[in-house]
């Protein structure tokens, strides 16, 4: 259930980030790709940004492992993306990469602030159980 949410939330967010790009795309270079290619693409990278998701918000393991595996159904996103707009809009591989890096420093701001806030949440139960246990020494 919370991979379909995590999916519908990822799918709005891709809609609308594809249809601003879409306008780039055909402002810029006069392309209009096709609708239908565009919504399995969006629906493609949202099923790949839910997994990601998904499987850096598990429970069970390593939290750096997590984090590396997390990543890896991310990397696929750039050859969807240039299956969608075709080479006319990823003509340079500079292009293409820069968005990969696009990808991974969002993942590493969204990793690094998980991870803060799970540190900072550790810090306050770690006080609360010292609390508690002074309390149940009186």
């Amino acid at each position: 259930m919370k991979y379909i949410q995590r999916w519908v939330y990822s799918f709005a967010i891709t809609s609308v980030a594809l249809i601003l790009f879409n306008l780039g795309v055909y402002v810029r270079l006069g392309l209009n790709p096709g609708y239908i290619r565009v919504v399995l693409g969006a629906i493609m990278i949202s099923a790949l940004i839910a997994a990601s998701i998904t499987i850096f918000k598990c429970k069970k393991g390593n939290d750096i492992l997590k984090a590396f595996l997390g990543l890896l159904p991310l990397l696929p996103i750039n050859l969807i993306m240039r299956s969608i707009y075709g080479v006319v809009v990823f003509r340079a591989a500079i292009f293409f990469w820069t968005l990969a890096l696009i990808f991974v420093v969002a993942y590493s701001v969204a990793v690094a602030v998980v991870s803060h806030k799970a540190k900072r949440e550790e810090k306050e139960l770690n006080v609360l159980l010292k609390d508690k246990e002074k309390d149940a020494q009186k």
